[in-house]
């Protein structure tokens, strides 16, 4: 089962209008981007609301660094949980001096661990990117779900096992606002993603029993260890036909 069949079992555990929407209009005076990291040395001239231009409203966020030969340079947004379904609407709009800007998004796999830090598992899925200078242009990032399934595909060749996609989800928007070489602004207005998981989904996805269950620790097999609640784990066990679990606790077992 891949994310979508995963994702729509949840939404059928719960009503649609927990579903909501996230928007946010950058009408506030504080900025809502965050810098990821990337591969290029840079300098960040500015990073501010501006009333400058804007795609709707009276302001939009505003970037401006100077950079060195590489490839990207990320900014994040965070959007909530949102399953990655059919349906899931990506967008922004942008305003920059050159071309290259592209949209992005950030997948998490609740049920897999990086192998090299025990977080949680996660991958980047790529949108449209910016062509148009000196103009509003839309950045979208259509059928996520393909997308998702491309990119599982390269991380079980490259990881060399099986990688579980259900329950997958976007908890990120990102941009790459790497332009080129040189000095780059750019203006950020109109971000949505829709659906966004609401709490009560969000609860029952996170469970793996009935919805009124409450969660235990998270368990996972990674690089032949155990992990319960990310930790490592020595596993004892007996086979012990009718013997109380309580009693093989009381000698040391925990299985």
């Amino acid at each position: 089962m891949g994310c979508l069949a995963a994702a729509a079992w949840l939404i059928l555990l719960a009503p649609r209008a927990d579903a909501e929407a996230f928007r946010e209009d950058f009408e506030s005076a504080t900025t809502a981007w965050m810098e990821e990291g990337g591969d290029v040395s840079r300098v960040v001239r500015f990073h501010e609301r501006s009333h400058i231009t804007s795609h709707s409203g009276t302001q939009s966020e505003r970037i401006g660094i100077t950079a060195t030969a590489g490839t990207h340079l990320y900014y994040g947004l965070p959007v909530g949980h949102a399953a990655v379904l059919e349906d899931l609407k990506i967008a922004v709009w942008v305003k920059a001096d050159r071309p290259g800007i592209q949209l992005l998004a950030r997948v998490v796999f609740p049920r897999e661990r990086d192998p090299d830090t025990l977080e949680l598992l996660g991958t980047l899925i790529a949108g449209s990117a910016y062509e148009q200078p000196g103009t509003w242009q839309r950045l979208e990032l259509p059928r996520p779900d393909l997308a998702v399934e491309r990119q599982a595909r390269l991380l079980r060749a490259s990881l060399k096992r099986n990688v579980d996609t259900r329950e997958c989800y976007i908890d990120r928007m990102m941009l790459n606002v790497y332009g080129g070489p040189g000095g780059t602004e750019l203006f950020i207005d109109d971000a949505e993603v829709s659906p966004v998981l609401g709490s009560a989904v969000l609860q029952t996805g996170l469970t793996l029993g009935q919805p009124a269950e409450v969660a235990g620790p998270s368990v996972a097999v990674s690089q032949d260890r155990l992990l319960v609640g990310g930790r490592p784990r020595l596993m004892r066990s007996i086979r012990a036909p009718g013997v109380a679990p309580t009693t093989l606790r009381e000698f040391g077992l925990n299985a």
